[in-house]
């Protein structure tokens, strides 16, 4: 089933646990869950536009949180736990103004695995080098394991970074390798480079 959130609201007790196997919708407002935890569980939706929040217990996701209706921001305040099966879906579109899209915005740190899934609306191809901050955060933890819908047309593509407060999605030639940075290591003093034999 499906419960939407019309008007701010708050659920559960002390030691509540809740389970998510519907749809949950915010329509711009607030929703405070409290007690133990919180599991949007593998068919459980979050969607829609406000605050989710979830500060006063453990929240996982194993299913899917699907920012903006259809696009939108989406803050959860509190600790944002991705489960290897939960899903992250992003839209992104264009507009008279210029290119919008999802985000959702975690008041605190973001541990990530999963799924992110990229939709772009209505046929949108963004431009060359344009930039979409889909996820934000305090501090970061893991990364996710697959990313879906990156391939824009034959000749762009989009490109997943993660930078210290948020997760970027890049647009790039379809041609440019991705290739992570090297790691840059400090040489202890007492060591030395010597040159090998080929």
């Amino acid at each position: 089933g499906t419960v939407e959130f019309d008007i701010a609201g708050s659920v559960g007790s002390s030691r509540a646990r809740h389970a998510n196997r519907g749809t949950l919708r915010l329509n711009g407002v607030t929703a405070t869950f409290s007690g133990l935890t919180f599991e949007n569980e593998t068919a459980g939706r979050i969607t829609g536009t406000g605050t989710l929040n979830v500060s006063a217990l453990r929240f996982s996701n194993g299913g899917t949180l699907a920012p903006g209706a259809p696009i939108g921001l989406l803050a959860l305040t509190g600790i944002l736990v991705q489960n290897p099966a939960g899903v992250v879906e992003i839209d992104l579109a264009g507009s008279e103004s210029g290119p919008v899209h999802d985000r959702l915005a975690v008041s605190g740190e973001a541990c990530l695995d999963g799924l992110l899934r990229l939709e772009r609306l209505e046929g949108f191809v963004p431009e060359l080098g344009s930039s979409f901050a889909v996820v934000t955060h305090t501090a970061p933890y893991g990364r996710f394991r697959q990313v879906e819908g990156t391939a824009v047309g034959d000749e762009l593509r989009f490109d997943v970074t993660y930078q210290p407060t948020q997760v970027m999605i890049e647009t790039v030639s379809a041609s440019t390798a991705n290739e992570q940075a090297p790691t840059i290591v400090r040489q202890p003093a007492s060591q030395k480079v010597v040159q090998g034999r080929p």
